[in-house]
């Protein structure tokens, strides 16, 4: 189980610390100057410390100290209002891990807790290995069948949370929190507010994204010798922009990916509550028996032989997208004919 001291005298703050970071499988122990802090790490060995600098009875450095001799493999979080170059210089050069001073965002603090747990267990990590998968998150090489593949950021860190979980659910919520949230949560040194960001789903021109990908593929098509025809719109839609492009690009890449000739065409069509969005391509088509399991996380075709060099978290990750804005997916395919993915995003 984690374990995570947290040393800050600020009794809102450090409340407001413990409810941010509190995860299942972590235990977090709140002290709130040196003396407690001290007695603590007597008792057990913490897997982060984050720790205010300046407490009521001492300097947090020596907490952080007394922490590096005992437990030297242990992260440590320094976290204060001093925000002065020799101030950050000064409490890493004494082994602090990372430094975050105040005001800060809530959830680039959750991240970098996150990354110092990850670093630290990947001291002593094996790569993970199942069947036709090997992933090596300590150097970031990612093999398929043998063969090396390539991942975005944040495909990274969306198959390093599901291999982490394998073999139990991992919940949409955990998924946005973890893989996408984007500092919509402050602190400041008096009080916690909290304004929890997830996919913030507003009226956007389904253009933009059409032109987003066009900007994206054009030239990966072209070099196919494949067309890439964009359908010019006004309609509007409900949706993220950002995510939402990425959801309309891992479609688009795929059709680009598993079509030899022919041409990719994306269009928009209006229903009363939905817009419906299709990426249309000639490629080799979805036999019928696998259009159910397409979207299931690390699925991959066995008959995309060779053009099949993802690890089966694309789709996987736009259902996830699209369903976090209220919408949904279907495909139209058949072997050897091409295939039809229609993205339902909310009118309104």
């Amino acid at each position: 189980m984690e374990q995570i001291l947290i040393v800050e005298d600020d009794r809102d703050l450090n409340r407001g610390l413990c409810t941010a970071l509190r995860e299942e499988g972590r235990r977090l122990t709140a002290c709130l100057n040196v003396r407690e802090a001290m007695d603590q790490l007597l008792v057990a060995a913490p897997s982060l410390v984050l720790l205010d600098s300046n407490l009521p009875d001492g300097s947090g450095l020596s907490v952080l100290r007394a922490c590096k001799e005992r437990y030297p493999q242990t992260p440590v979080i320094l976290l204060t209002a001093n925000d002065t170059d020799m101030d950050i210089v000064d409490g890493l050069e004494r082994g602090a891990d990372d430094y975050i001073t105040k005001p800060f965002s809530l959830s680039v603090l959750r991240a970098r807790v996150h990354t110092q747990l990850r670093r630290a267990v990947m001291q002593g990590e094996k790569p993970f290995a199942q069947g036709r998968y090997l992933f090596d998150f300590k150097t970031m090489r990612f093999k398929v069948d043998g063969e090396a593949v390539e991942l975005s950021k944040t495909e990274q860190k969306l198959l390093r949370l599901l291999t982490d979980h394998a073999g139990n659910t991992v919940t949409r919520e955990i998924l946005i929190d973890r893989v996408w949230t984007d500092g919509a949560e402050y602190v400041d040194e008096n009080a916690l507010s909290v304004t929890v960001k997830r996919l913030r789903p507003e009226d956007h021109a389904v253009l933009h994204l059409f032109e987003r990908v066009r900007e994206q593929y054009e030239a990966k098509a072209q070099q196919k010798g494949l067309s890439l025809t964009v359908q010019e719109t006004e309609l509007h839609a409900v949706f993220d922009p950002e995510w939402t492009a990425e959801a309309l690009a891992n479609l688009a890449d795929n059709a680009v990916k598993y079509t030899k000739s022919g041409e990719i065409a994306l269009s928009a069509v209006a229903y009363e509550m939905f817009v419906r969005i299709d990426v249309r391509d000639t490629g080799m088509g979805i036999a019928e028996e696998e259009q159910g399991k397409i979207f299931s996380r690390f699925y991959r075709s066995q008959s995309a032989g060779e053009s099949s060099d993802g690890v089966g978290i694309g789709l996987y990750l736009t259902r996830e997208i699209v369903s976090g804005e209220g919408g949904y997916l279907r495909v139209q395919s058949a072997v050897g004919k091409g295939s039809l993915f229609s993205m339902y995003l909310p009118r309104e």
